[in-house]
């Protein structure tokens, strides 16, 4: 699998100096991977061994294997061009591409908020809840329900590739826990720019959730200021899809990606996610152009969501495009949020549409007993309301190329399978 994306215009990266990645020919077998990283480590000891100290430092050798699938593995490095060049030359490397920065948005955010089964309190803490089970375009000025059918996604666990999650928060009931920090050189498992946590709780919150019953697991890959590098999210990556396998819940499992850049060895890890059977949903980003120069977003099979205001407009920073699947509520959305086990923020970007769909996913897939990404997919199609989302251009239904596809959980759809009752909130 070489690099993959549904266009071949990538926009501008910026590399972190001396860092790689190196991806195998597809079908490389283990061994012959196994004595390649054998092999560069020993041209690394050498060059190191050559080395002042100061110059040792800058570089770390092989940080990460990856083996997302037989057709997508790998491994990071940080090494001099002398040892690189070591690695181009070897028969079993398919390419090679310096590390990225990426980034959580840009993000927009907002400031903290003050802090039953079939029956309608009209006190939906989000209007996007509300807007996700109602084909109509929803009052701002009047009170709002979350209509859902009681199995919430129970059984199916969404991996949060983010900044972590402050799992101890009251939102998540328990249900939230701390998998894996690939963050080069982090020693702590705190959220700490909250992003992840609000996420978190937008796909399995009790009060922000579309999922209240699903679990969340959380990959750390941003650290304090949102921002890391696309060898540390392949190695979350790779991290949740292993824990799915080992578990044997990858055909119940939900990514989320509320990130973006641009990388193809991004977009071959999260389309060799989704051959692996993974759902995966990616944001299609806040700069207000073309999705098909970002990644994760522009992978073939995954998931891309737009944002959409309460007017069911879409959001001037939105990233549009033919790559862009489904358009969900993402603006001015209230969540929990790391400070305390109450404490709640609002917050804008297609990094709050893209859980929507996510939740949305889980919930239908413990509620169809569907698995597959590409039946969750079909079924996000078909439930959305169709030609619903306005533009922002000379023609108001002009979404740069994106599908008009609004975000619907099924509950508004009648008639409901047999024995199915939804409940309200």
């Amino acid at each position: 699998m070489g690099p993959i994306h549904r266009t071949n215009q990538p926009i501008p990266p910026k590399p972190v100096p001396n860092r790689y990645i190196v991806v195998f020919k597809p079908g490389t077998v283990h061994t012959r991977r196994r004595e390649h990283c054998d092999t560069i480590r020993m041209k690394h000891r050498e060059f190191i061994a050559r080395c002042s100290t100061k110059e040792a430092v800058k570089y770390g050798g092989i940080h990460h294997e990856f083996c997302i699938s037989d057709r997508f593995a790998g491994y990071t490095c940080t090494v001099s061009k002398e040892v690189i060049e070591h690695a181009k030359a070897s028969e079993h490397v398919h390419y090679i591409e310096l590390a990225y920065t990426i980034h959580i948005g840009p993000i927009i955010p907002g400031t903290p908020v003050p802090s039953t089964q079939f029956v309608a309190k009209d006190d939906t803490r989000s209007w996007g809840l509300a807007r996700i089970s109602q084909k109509e375009r929803i009052d701002p000025n009047k009170p709002t329900s979350y209509k859902y059918h009681p199995s919430a996604g129970q059984g199916i666990t969404a991996y949060i590739i983010d900044s972590g999650c402050y799992c101890e928060h009251e939102d998540f009931e328990g249900r939230a826990v701390f998998g894996f920090n690939a963050v080069e050189g982090s020693t702590t498992t705190m959220d700490e720019m909250g992003h992840g946590t609000h996420v978190a709780a937008i796909i399995c919150g009790k009060n922000f959730g579309v999922a209240k019953k699903a679990n969340v697991i959380a990959v750390k890959v941003f650290g304090p200021h949102g921002t890391g590098d696309t060898s540390d999210i392949l190695k979350g990556i790779d991290w949740a899809v292993a824990d799915a396998k080992q578990k044997n819940i990858i055909g119940r499992s939900v990514m989320n990606m509320s990130l973006g850049g641009y990388a193809p060895a991004l977009n071959a890890a999260a389309a060799a996610a989704v051959e692996e059977g993974m759902v995966v949903v990616c944001a299609a980003g806040n700069d207000g152009s073309d999705v098909n120069t970002r990644s994760p977003a522009s992978a073939p099979g995954v998931v891309t969501v737009g944002n959409i205001d309460v007017y069911d407009t879409m959001a001037q920073t939105s990233n549009y495009g033919t790559c862009v699947d489904i358009f969900a509520p993402g603006t001015k959305i209230t969540s929990a949020f790391p400070g305390s086990p109450t404490a709640i923020k609002e917050m804008s970007g297609t990094s709050m549409s893209t859980p929507h769909v996510a939740g949305v996913a889980a919930y239908l897939m413990a509620l169809e007993k569907i698995s597959t990404p590409q039946q969750v997919l079909k079924r996000l199609k078909e439930l959305a309301v169709e030609g619903a989302v306005s533009g922002l251009r000379v023609d108001p239904k002009d979404l740069g190329g994106s599908q008009n596809l609004l975000l619907q959980n099924g509950a508004d759809a009648p008639p409901q399978p047999s024995g199915i009752q939804c409940t309200c909130t």
